[in-house]
């Protein structure tokens, strides 16, 4: 009970294929994890291939390939359809063998995590860091203009060798400067917007 407690609680499951008879044995929330049943916890490795999304099972078997090569433990990420409602989710699955008293392995222990909020909240700051790149890089080229006409007007003012006067030079770098700082203003809404949106789910 303290078994499944902590693994529901954690949102991790177990299960263990045995050998002999080719037939694996889900933990409950191993099960919930694929949406099945509680009960419907006996499973073979092909009815397992069965729950990998098919765009990820090609990869998912050159994993567990090399691994029976090697004989050694698997740590890897995957896509499944859940049995019950057929949404996509992401897991982490980990393998590892087990021997019997002269090495021959006997069984394939492994365990799944639910990674799919995880997953979502990546791909989310994927896609913010993304915008706020462009972003930089477009805005970027609208500062480089007024700053442009406030350092010129600022350098014929220094040198004191132009036609316009006084007043004129000063209101060009006043005029420059307010269009720099609606820029800036630009910059800190676009970027405030895209560090604290309103996303909707995404659809896998």
């Amino acid at each position: 009970m303290r078994m499944k407690q902590a693994q529901k609680f954690v949102h991790f499951g177990s299960w263990e294929l045995d050998y002999s008879t080719g037939i694996g044995t889900w933990s409950e929330e191993a099960c919930r994890i694929y949406g099945l049943a509680p009960e419907d916890n006996k499973h073979s490795f092909e009815a397992w291939m069965s729950y990998i999304h098919p765009d990820e099972v090609s990869y998912v078997l050159k994993v567990m390939k090399a691994n029976e090569y090697e004989m050694g433990n698997a740590d890897f990420s995957h896509r499944i359809i859940k049995q019950d409602d057929h949404t996509v989710r992401h897991v982490r699955s980990l393998t590892a063998y087990e021997d019997d008293i002269i090495g021959k392995p006997v069984c394939l222990l492994g365990m799944v995590y639910d990674i799919t909020e995880q997953k979502v909240n990546t791909l989310r700051l994927e896609e913010q860091n993304e915008q706020l790149r462009q972003i930089a890089w477009i805005q970027s080229h609208n500062v480089r203009g007024p700053l442009a006409t406030i350092l010129g007007l600022a350098m014929l003012f220094k040198s004191n060798q132009s036609d316009l006067d006084v007043n004129e030079i000063i209101n060009g770098i006043l005029d420059s400067s307010e269009k720099l700082d609606q820029v800036i203003r630009e910059i800190v809404n676009k970027t405030s917007m895209q560090i604290m949106p309103s996303i909707p789910a995404i659809a896998f």
